[in-house]
């Protein structure tokens, strides 16, 4: 065994853990939870370290002689059998005293939950009547000491797997996660029962390790091969040894005295001393990546249902986005923001010239900020980043309050197809989400057009739209640069610049010096404005396709966050959970294939 594998099924398990927690599907909870108990019941508890014993599961469908098989083996009559079948109802199991003891002192050798039994304190002849009763918790075992067995070997029996009853069929499925070897009991009449093949095929195709008592053999010997070979072929998977034992009228009967003696068909050796003899480190490794691959079989599974709801939210959020993006690009084309442009214009102007002028510049903008702030403190007047900061959001929601209604209406077409068919699929959360999506949308126009303080942009965007306009403002003056005329009108830009960072330092001023400080903060904005305008016509005259390209950069960029806002607007509360659905379900989803890959290397 791999040391490292035992680290990685606890990270296995913790990841499991979380995401049981918190997926919101139930299927996700679920599938998660089986592959976690595989590993606390199974995989953990093999590679603890201590003993070697080999748990072996006598499972096989009704009245095939499964507990008369485990009795003989035993040499007790412990476990309920009937002519008619299924009175063993749970799980119960044999092991010799020194075994027996350390399954109840050591918790990380324990793959079940354990009731123990002295043997010794059981009448002869009369079956433990616990047995014929469902234990609460199907793992459950019921757990006798028998000094005489075989040592190293835990024997179990378990009820039929073919029965009605839920709880027994989930008591052998539990006894068939675990067990390293399982000893198959089958008779004529049901070697090729296809219930009997399915079940099988299900449990060994991993590889677990598994060896067939076929009960109420023919005696022509050949056929029992024949037979053997045939529901082998069904299974795709060699059994370790083939048993088999004549049909006898008095173990059928319950004769007492009467036990089953199977025998192997190729050397004749018992089946009690094929388990005593039998190397348990092989089949031990066998079963241990038979678990491992059906683990990772389980993960691939819960990946796959990740990705398919992750899939699913992005297809819905998509549907959504898609009108949502066509309106928010729309009205963030007539509602850009002038300060970003004008920091840009400005910086890519400022690099360009000697650094007194630079320092000129830089000067007089902090007095003009200054005067702006002294303003607005003494007077409470609007600064000028005040009203530039609110005239966006302000023209966004008036230019979005008409667009609402029809939005509402293309998303209910747009996704109402979607849903109905998502309906028809039968699927529980396909189910759920498109009742979800048909109410959130009839709640959708309680919510009122968007606020202005719901649409002030975000300071990342505002920053990166900053920085395309100084690429596009950048890469259009070194275009003009080239070539002496351009140089020339470089020049006259460069002299508006100068205005820019003066005509509102003036008006500030002029307007303080003339009123005693009244108006002047009015004046600089009134100024500012006027800048702004020349800052656009400057813009122009470098080139009429630098303006164009910054308001499709905006567009582009505000776009999707208006879009965003509309569908939240469209969908509340649910567009929220299937964004977190979907970025929660892909880093999930990579992390278990991740995991997984992490798996293959221990186990290599």
């Amino acid at each position: 065994m791999n040391h490292d594998l035992p680290s990685t099924f606890r990270a296995l398990g913790a990841a499991l853990a979380q995401l049981e927690s918190s997926a919101t599907s139930a299927g996700i909870r679920a599938k998660a939870r089986a592959a976690r108990e595989r590993l606390e019941r199974d995989l953990l508890p093999r590679t603890a370290g201590g003993h070697d014993h080999l748990v072996v599961g006598i499972v096989g469908p009704n009245n095939a002689g499964k507990s008369l098989l485990f009795n003989s083996l035993v040499g007790r009559n412990l476990s309920p059998s009937e002519p008619q079948g299924g009175a063993t109802r749970r799980l119960i199991g044999a092991a010799g005293a020194e075994l027996f003891r350390a399954l109840l002192d050591e918790p990380t050798l324990a793959q079940f939950p354990i009731e123990a039994i002295e043997a010794d304190a059981v009448p002869t002849g009369v079956p433990l009547e616990a047995a014929k009763h469902n234990a609460a918790d199907p793992a459950s075992l019921l757990l006798a000491r028998v000094d005489d067995m075989p040592a190293g070997v835990v024997l179990i029996d378990a009820p039929d797997f073919d029965s009605i009853l839920t709880e027994n069929r989930l008591a052998t499925e539990s006894l068939l996660k675990v067990c390293d070897l399982a000893l198959v009991v089958v008779t004529r009449h049901t070697y090729h029962n296809e219930l009997v093949v399915s079940f099988l095929e299900s449990w060994l195709r991993f590889g677990r390790p598994w060896a067939l008592f076929y009960n109420e053999a023919y005696e022509d010997e050949s056929i029992t091969r024949e037979h053997a070979a045939q529901l082998s072929s069904e299974l795709g998977s060699e059994p370790a040894a083939v048993f088999a034992a004549p049909f006898d009228i008095d173990v059928q009967r319950r004769t007492e005295g009467a036990c089953l003696e199977p025998v192997a068909l190729d050397s004749g050796e018992s089946l009690g001393a094929w388990l005593a003899g039998k190397e348990r480190s092989a089949l031990k490794e066998r079963a241990l990546a038979a678990s491992t691959a059906q683990l990772d079989g389980e993960l691939a599974e819960l990946e796959q249902e990740l990705e398919r709801e992750r899939d699913l939210a992005r297809e819905v959020l998509a549907v959504a986005h898609e009108p949502a993006l066509h309106v928010g690009t729309q009205v963030a084309g007539r509602a850009m923001p002038p300060d970003p442009f004008l920091e840009a214009f400005r910086r890519v102007a400022d690099l360009r010239i000697a650094p007194w002028r630079r320092g000129l510049r830089a000067g007089t903008r902090k007095l003009r900020l200054s005067i702006e702030g002294i303003s607005k403190r003494v007077l409470g007047g609007p600064s000028a980043t005040h009203q530039k900061s609110v005239e966006v959001p302000t023209l966004e929601a008036r230019e979005l309050a008409p667009e609402l209604g029809p939005l509402l209406e293309t998303l209910g077409e747009h996704l109402g197809p979607g849903a109905a068919l998502w309906k028809r699929t039968g699927s529980p959360d396909k189910t759920e989400l498109a009742t979800r999506i048909a109410a959130a949308l009839a709640k959708a126009a309680e919510r009122g057009p968007l606020l202005p303080t719901e649409l002030v942009p975000d300071r990342e965007t505002l920053i990166t739209f900053e920085a395309r306009c100084e690429e596009l403002i950048t890469a259009e003056f070194d275009t003009r640069s080239q070539s002496a005329g351009r140089r020339a009108g470089e020049s006259l830009v460069q002299f508006g610049v100068d205005l820019l960072h003066t005509l509102p330092l003036a008006a500030g001023i002029g307007t303080a010096i003339a009123t005693g400080g009244v108006g002047a903060d009015v004046a600089t904005v009134f100024a500012g404005g006027i800048g702004a305008a020349m800052a656009e016509r400057f813009s122009k005259f470098l080139g009429t396709g630098v303006a164009r390209s910054a308001r499709r950069r905006w567009q582009e960029l505000r776009g999707r966050a208006l879009a965003d806002l509309l569908v939240q607007r469209a969908l509340g509360d649910l567009a929220g959970e299937l964004a977190a659905l979907e970025s929660g379900h892909a880093t999930a989803a990579q992390s278990i294939q991740h995991l997984r890959q992490d798996l293959a290397q221990s186990h290599a």
